[in-house]
């Protein structure tokens, strides 16, 4: 639902359990954290390397005042640790990040985002920094952790193998707009849309079938900061779809909407 925000830019609401997240208060904004986490890309930068495993993880249970008692709060966070593969938990209570590898920090920022018991996790390419060998495993466990707390996954990823193991819906952005949605193996065998044609196109195909599709998405993308009026996927799809009150030839869509820089 689109709006105009103090920048004079058009804006728009952010929905979650029948309220806008963009006009929480404070208080009803503590209320959110302790239902949604985020675990990053980067486990080598998101954790504090002055904070041992026990402070970084215990930190949000104290910024939502969850186990006020210095060994409740202890024994949740052990808890957690084992529950990402962290085992025993007492090896990794008192270490720094500086001491564990990729994977295992990466598990520790996992256990951060699941110590308040959260409802949904977003999760930001959340194996895209882990080397190739360790990815499985982390995948694996957070597929079994989301039986595990009851948690709904906003997956954001440029992996389609990823998207399409861990997802039951996918939505395909391009140039900040949603231009497809729907069930994972729907939009996975009969997409819709040129980009995603083209998205899908990309992934290399190891038997080379000989009928194969071609997307031909050629040329330049537009900036995103100044995006080409009409169907924004029109300078570079081959069959690209005009509004739906076009009344036009399809070849004529490019010269009654010619690419804006």
């Amino acid at each position: 639902k689109p709006r105009v925000g103090p920048n004079g830019r058009r804006e728009g609401e952010i929905p979650y359990d029948g309220g806008d997240i963009a006009e929480m208060s404070n208080g009803r904004n503590r209320g959110f954290g302790k239902r949604v986490q985020m675990i990053s890309r980067d486990p080598f930068e998101s954790l504090s390397p002055r904070m041992t495993v026990y402070d970084g993880v215990a930190e949000p249970l104290k910024i939502s005042g969850i186990g006020r008692e210095y060994e409740a709060r202890r024994e949740r966070v052990r808890t957690v640790l084992e529950d990402v593969g962290l085992a025993p938990a007492d090896v990794y209570l008192d270490a720094f990040p500086t001491e564990l590898s990729g994977g295992e920090r990466q598990r520790v920022a996992i256990a951060r985002a699941l110590v308040v018991d959260p409802d949904f996790v977003v999760c930001d390419e959340p194996v895209s920094m882990l080397d190739v060998s360790i990815r499985a495993g982390v995948l694996n466990l957070m597929q079994d952790l989301k039986e595990e707390y009851g948690l709904t996954y906003l997956f954001i990823s440029h992996d389609l193998s990823l998207i399409r193991y861990m997802c039951e819906r996918v939505g395909v952005m391009y140039l900040g707009n949603m231009v497809e949605q729907g069930p994972t193996d729907d939009v996975v065998n009969d997409p819709k849309h040129p980009y995603t044609e083209a998205l899908f196109d990309a992934v290399p195909d190891v038997e080379m079938r000989e009928q194969r599709r071609r997307a031909n998405a050629t040329g330049e993308g537009p900036s995103p900061r100044n995006p080409p009026g009409g169907w924004r996927d029109h300078p570079r799809g081959a069959n690209i779809s005009p509004d739906d009150d076009w009344a036009g030839a399809q070849g004529a869509v490019r010269r009654a909407h010619p690419v804006t820089r």
